[in-house]
This record gives C-alpha cells, structure tokens and sequence, in this order.
C-alpha cells in the first residue's frame, strides 16, 4: 500500500473547521440515513465531528474514525463541551479495528479519494465489509475530480480553495 500522503493537510483542526464552515447540505443526508439504519455507526474520516456530532446529538450511538490526531482532539472538545457521548478512535481507514459491528459505515467529503492505489482501496473496503452488519449498509461520498488537476505534474501547485 502507498503511503497516505494527505496528513499535512489536516494538521491544523481550526483551518478545516473554517474551510467547511459552510458546507452543511450534506449532514442531513447523513442523519437521515443514520435513522434509518438506527445506529450504530461508523464515521471514516470523521475529521472534527462536522456529521459525526449532529448524528450523535439525534441520541444515535456513533463511532468517528480519523488518521488525524489533531482532528480527533478537535471533535473530543466540540463532544465534550456538549456532553454527547461519541467513541473516538485514532485509526488508518486500511486497518479498521473497532472490535464492533455498524448498521451503518459512511465516508463523507470524498475522504476515500485519498486512497491512491488499489492495495489501500481493498484495504479499506475488506475492513469496512468486516464491520458492517450482515444487512448494514456503507455510503461513500466521492466527486469526479477534475482531469485537469489529475494530469498536472504532482509537484506543481494549483488554486484549491480560499
């Protein structure tokens, strides 16, 4: 498996928090599902609790999983300064070891797109499998990335966001 070459962007929890500010339309998506399902769920790629704490205000059991400590510390805060119970854990996506099993597992904010080879891809999928219950269900959110940022010469910087 290749290494996950994405950790530099999620050192700083404050900065993610502020760049996704405004992007809500996606949770009530989530939560819905997670009703459906009635618990438990599995955030991957949790970040700092931006579904994972409305999933877990709705009174649903939720685990986040996240490669990002800094993003962890950041949801155990928002969690606690609430009072909502949530399972946090500090895991790779490739080796998911909850020791459970979920109604529902979801990647959301196209966190799966960070999973550059084949050998990550199954990785992820075969610990997902894992986890979920003989009838749960898995969601993953991905976009179709543009080809232009795909073909540019990797060292090469690209306007991304503000």
């Amino acid at each position: 498996m290749k290494p996950l070459d994405c950790l530099g962007l999620y050192e700083d929890a404050g900065f993610y928090d502020e760049e996704f500010s405004n992007r809500d339309y996606d949770i009530q998506f989530f939560l819905r599902r997670a009703r459906l399902c009635a618990g438990p769920v599995l955030e991957v790629a949790c970040g700092t609790g931006r579904i994972t704490l409305p999933i877990a205000r709705a009174g649903l059991k939720i685990t986040g999983l996240d490669v990002s400590r800094s993003m962890l510390e950041q949801a155990r805060d928002k969690a606690s300064a609430e009072h909502l119970s949530v399972t946090w854990l500090e895991q790779d996506c490739r080796q998911i070891a909850t020791g459970n099993t979920f109604s529902l597992i979801f990647s959301a904010a196209n966190a799966m797109q960070h999973l550059h080879d084949l050998d990550s891809v199954n990785a992820f999928l075969t610990g997902a499998k894992k986890s979920l219950k003989p009838d749960g269900t898995l969601i993953l959110d991905v976009f179709n990335p543009n080809p232009i940022k795909l073909a540019r010469v990797r060292e090469s910087r690209y306007h991304h966001t503000t």
